[in-house]
């Protein structure tokens, strides 16, 4: 992850418009078993840039050894920016 979100809560850095979205549906993923949600965020970077985040979460709460939230985090600013690139360049 990247560090400017080190030592800090994910919540607290994620881009408004999507922290109501991410509370939503975990509470939907803490009430259904097995449950799994995929999600890209944007949060703001030191450099006053925008990151993105692509967040995997799978309900393992009943699972013997797991007994939680499952949680997977990475980093995928520079993809979204390449993406972002090649969808420039064929489009234009």
């Amino acid at each position: 992850m990247s560090r400017d979100l080190q030592g800090k809560k994910l919540i607290d850095e994620i881009h408004p418009e999507k922290k109501n979205d991410i509370h939503v549906k975990f509470q939907i993923l803490l009430r259904v078993d097995g449950m799994k949600i995929n999600r890209i965020v944007k949060y703001p970077a030191t450099d006053g840039s925008i990151g993105y985040l692509e967040l995997t979460s799978v309900n393992l709460v009943n699972n013997t050894y797991i007994k939680g939230i499952l949680m997977n985090i990475h980093d995928t600013t520079v993809r979204k920016s390449n993406e972002f690139d090649d969808y420039y360049c064929i489009s234009h």
